[in-house]
């Protein structure tokens, strides 16, 4: 059951990261194409090597004989790179004109951000969630609540609200409040604040559907954002 309006965060920091070698191929009847083609191939090949949905799961909460976790707040860590120079490449002519392209690059990865978001594992309904987000940098954050697996909703910020750019800890206007609610034949909803951080303002638009949404982050680049997920329960008084 989604939140009336709720919360999450992140905290960035810099890295220095080393350069890697990749190897990519392109083909095209333009040579010039094929480079390019072929350079892609490699980018997206180190991608899916390093791109690591390096989850951290952290016990929040234990059962009666503190053995399961059964509440947790994971990190989802992507990494990425950027073309540093090409170290070799091979033109090779293929049949039709065709022109091929072997390319061997130096990539260097870029530096990621690091944030998070602190409060409530579980919430009676009808009450506040009570949380902290804090950035290490100056960063836009975006907050968003996931419910019913993964339907997701914008809760921050509010249309035409235009201060979202944080260094520090996350201060709401006064009048802003996040409170919790079930259905009225539920007694319980395992739900996660999500927090979108990014270098560059994103502009989401009114009235997005749960695809608008995520086809709008997977639209920004991986080494521009960060995400943090924070699970919550909110269960019945």
């Amino acid at each position: 059951m989604k939140l009336a309006a709720a919360i999450a965060l992140l905290i960035l920091y810099g890295t220095t990261m080393a350069s890697e070698i990749s190897f990519g191929t392109g083909e095209n009847k333009d040579c010039s194409l094929a480079r390019a083609l072929a350079i892609k191939d490699a980018l997206e090949r180190h991608s899916q090597h390093e791109f690591d949905l390096a989850q951290k799961q952290v016990c929040t909460e234990k059962n009666a004989q503190g053995v399961n976790c059964v509440f947790t707040r994971h990190f989802v860590t992507e990494v990425a790179g950027t073309l540093k120079r090409v170290v070799k490449e091979d033109v090779k002519q293929k049949r039709n004109d065709v022109c091929v392209v072997e390319v061997k690059v130096e990539i260097e990865k870029t530096r990621t951000y690091f944030g998070d978001i602190k409060g409530d594992t579980k919430v009676h309904a009808g009450t506040e969630i009570n949380f902290q987000i804090k950035t290490f940098e100056p960063l836009y954050v975006y907050l968003f609540n996931i419910y019913n697996r993964d339907e997701i909703v914008k809760l921050y910020p509010y249309e035409n609200f235009s201060n979202n750019l944080v260094d520090g800890v996350m201060v709401f206007p006064e009048q802003v409040k996040f409170y919790t609610h079930l259905k009225h034949n539920s007694e319980f909803s395992k739900e996660s604040l999500m927090v979108l951080f990014t270098k560059h303002k994103v502009t989401f638009k009114s009235q997005l559907t749960s695809k608008d949404i995520y086809d709008t982050i997977a639209s920004i680049p991986v080494h521009s954002r960060k995400i943090v997920y924070h699970n919550f329960e909110i269960i019945r008084r």
